[in-house]
């Protein structure tokens, strides 16, 4: 029957390394089937849970994941975990699918695929569980799938929902009230043929009371992408989390002794449970590629606290140990080997229980070539993992250990995942890009494009012509250093280098320097909305350093301008008795002391036309349109993409640059491909520029650096 469940799970994973393995207290090694087993009496309470419960809903688990096809095109999978005592699944389930950015909304039919045998047992009595027709707890696996052509957006939303979770549950309000959820989010606009993470260890477990558990999801990326886990409350929708009863909450989802361990690199999960209860451990894995968010999916783990005293000792996971080329990072559950080079890690586990024997499954990347032995003072396994990373290889890998004890009717496990990051040293660069923005006179923000596989960025500065460097250490993950306590009206430079690894010493060349003038300097960004007959709301973009905001304004042709002064933080200014059908024009400047000193330039020119008496302009659906034009990437080195709602996206669009120095271009030669302006700007010197856009009669400014 395991047989079977591995055959169910082989056509769910990608390639991978998967080796089963048995072992017990003499040198011997064979496969489970010829081995003679030393079983475990029978405990009648360890059963008492199963004969009386009575269940809401017999869902025990669920997952959304995907695998890409082509470019654009993926294959969805829902899987669901089902009490084989309850009524089977349909053979058809649902999938909400949205993407507010592109203004798609749709729901998909998925058919059932596969279903598979994943009920708790020893192997001599599958054949009493539920799911043969006996009284023994069986679950099964159900797998639903349907191929999906995505439109590139950056915010899929892709759902599933049903009334209601289980009433079963001890540590929630409520629960039986509570719609079941999960889902999965990705931004193909960033990369258009991803797949998300597979998660091979089963959502459903019941632990014995007083067991030392090690747990994790298993997961796997075949992308090679990184994977961040957290802890959150379950939910009901995209917005609704089920409320704990105190003193539960995510990062302490049941009571325990010693606490609640969790490794957010890993998913590693190790606690002791002391209360008999029902309850749903939840996880948010989210993907990530060169530090770019790829998408995320939700998993419930359901974990039911049993009387297992028929099997006193669970198996126990030792850290990983490096054994050759491997750097630890941070902890024994992550580890950083190099392209070419032989990595070679031990992952053991024990059990103190001495007639038991151990089986082991091991979920790896292509490649890696397994070893395995046990030890005769106790029931032990170690697994050697050996493997020669290549060039193609350099990314993120996740390498999990499964151990089952040999406990009969109910068998213990183990869980343990570890990270190995392979990094290759020829492409560990320096940033490409550099910039400073957010300028004060005394703070600036420096900006950079992020390396693959950077474990920290070094920064340094001086004023021009100074002699001294300072020295910054910033965190990978992060594109940008705040500098603060600046001297005003100062030239500065600034370089920076990436850390390949944490070795000291293994870092990339200084890039060249990016200079900037500390300084009073203007908002990035104005508009005008909403507007009436007779009065409009000017808005701007606030910055932290200013002090006040001067704006002036008349109608467009006059030469009478009428000033204005607001306070700091206010990020707008209502303005009356203007004229109907009249156009007006308006700028802004920042005041930087409270004495006007030191003051900004003047914004460029924002221009509005007020309406005819009893219409008004700038509604609420209309705001909310304007605020889902998209301008990127910006810096911009070559082409400047405009992403527009479809209900701007007509031919009353004008765009301009405006240079530092003066002049403007209109650029009517712009590329308009499926709802986005393409803008070549190749030919622009670099420099910072203002981008208008007027659509519809409405005016939207922006700020874009130019780079080399």
């Amino acid at each position: 029957m395991i047989e079977s469940i591995l055959s169910g799970l082989g056509s769910i994973i990608p390639p991978l390394i998967t080796i089963k393995r048995s072992y017990s207290n003499s040198n011997s090694l064979s496969w489970l089937e010829n081995q003679s087993i030393v079983r475990k009496p029978f405990i009648l309470s360890t059963l008492v849970l199963f004969a009386f419960s009575a269940f809401a809903v017999h869902d025990f688990g669920t997952e959304i994941t995907y695998r890409c096809l082509s470019p654009g095109v993926y294959e969805f999978s829902l899987h669901k975990n089902l009490d084989c005592s309850a009524v089977p699944f349909p053979p058809t389930q649902t999938l909400s699918v949205h993407s507010n950015s592109c203004n798609i909304h749709f729901n998909a039919l998925l058919h059932l695929d596969t279903v598979f045998d994943v009920s708790p047992l020893c192997p001599s009595v599958l054949a009493q569980s539920t799911c043969n027709g006996g009284n023994l707890p069986g679950q099964e696996h159900y797998i639903f799938k349907d191929t999906l052509a995505l439109t590139p957006c950056v915010d899929w939303l892709i759902y599933y929902q049903q009334c209601c979770r289980s009433n079963v549950l001890t540590n929630f309000q409520q629960p039986a009230n509570a719609s079941y959820y999960v889902e999965t989010r990705l931004n193909n606009l960033l990369e258009d043929c991803n797949n998300s993470p597979i998660l091979h260890i089963e959502a459903s477990h019941f632990l014995g009371v007083g067991h030392q558990v090690f747990l994790s999801p298993g997961a796997y990326d075949q992308d090679g992408d990184s994977l961040y886990f957290e802890l959150v409350a379950p939910m009901e929708d995209s917005a609704t989390s089920l409320g704990y009863l105190p003193p539960y909450n995510p990062m302490n989802p049941l009571g325990t002794a010693g606490g609640f361990h969790f490794d957010e690199k890993t998913g590693q999960m190790r606690f002791t449970p002391n209360v008999l209860e029902v309850t749903i451990v939840t996880l948010r894995i989210s993907e990530f590629r060169n530090d770019q968010f790829l998408g995320s999916m939700t998993r419930d783990f359901m974990l039911w606290i049993i009387n297992d005293a028929g099997n006193p000792n669970y198996p126990i996971m030792v850290n990983a140990s490096p054994q050759n080329n491997e750097t630890v990072e941070a902890d024994s559950n992550c580890f950083v080997v190099n392209v070419g080079d032989t990595m070679s890690l031990g992952m053991f586990a024990f059990d103190n229980d001495p007639p038991d024997s151990m089986s082991s499954w091991f979920y790896a990347p292509p490649g890696v070539q397994i070893s395995a032995f046990s030890h005769q003072a106790f029931a032990g396994c170690t697994a050697d993992l050996t493997w020669v990373p290549q060039a193609s290889d350099a990314g993120h890998w996740y390498f999990t250990k499964r151990v089952h004890d040999n406990a009969c009717p109910m068998y213990g496990q183990g869980v343990r995942t570890v990270k190995v990051t392979v990094r290759n040293p020829s492409v560990c660069n320096s940033p490409a890009a550099l910039w400073s923005n957010r300028i004060s006179p005394t703070t600036v923000r420096l900006n950079w494009d992020t390396v693959q596989n950077a474990h920290y960025y070094i920064l340094r500065g001086r004023p021009v012509g100074g002699t001294h460097w300072l020295h910054e250490t910033q965190q990978p993950f992060l594109g940008y250093f705040q500098a603060n306590g600046l001297n005003p009206n100062t030239e500065y430079e600034w370089q920076i280098k990436t850390g390949c690894s944490l070795t000291p010493g293994d870092t990339s060349n200084w890039t060249g320097s990016d200079t900037f003038t500390t300084g009073c300097y203007p908002v990035d960004t104005t508009w005008t909305d909403p507007v009436t007959s007779n009065a409009a709301r000017l808005n701007w973009r606030t910055t932290n350093f200013a002090s006040a905001y001067e704006i002036k304004g008349k109608r467009v042709g006059t030469s009478f301008w009428t000033t204005l002064f607001v306070p700091f933080p206010l990020s707008h200014k209502d303005v009356f008795g203007l004229q109907p059908q009249t156009s007006y024009e308006w700028t802004i400047r920042v005041w930087c002391d409270t004495g006007g000193v030191n003051k900004s330039p003047w914004y460029p020119l924002n221009n509005f036309t007020t309406s005819n008496f009893g219409q008004r302009s700038g509604s609420a659906s209309e705001r909310k349109l304007y605020e889902q034009i998209e301008i990127f990437p910006n810096p911009v080195e070559n082409q400047l993409t405009i992403s527009l709602p479809q209900e701007l996206d007509s031919g009353n669009l004008k765009i301009r640059l405006f240079g530092l120095n003066g002049g403007t271009s209109e650029l009517n030669e712009a590329k308009r491909v499926a709802g986005q302006v393409i803008v070549k700007t190749s030919h622009l010197p670099q420099g910072i520029y203002q981008l208008q856009i007027e659509a519809d009669g409405y005016l939207l400014n922006r700020k874009i650096v130019k780079m080399r």
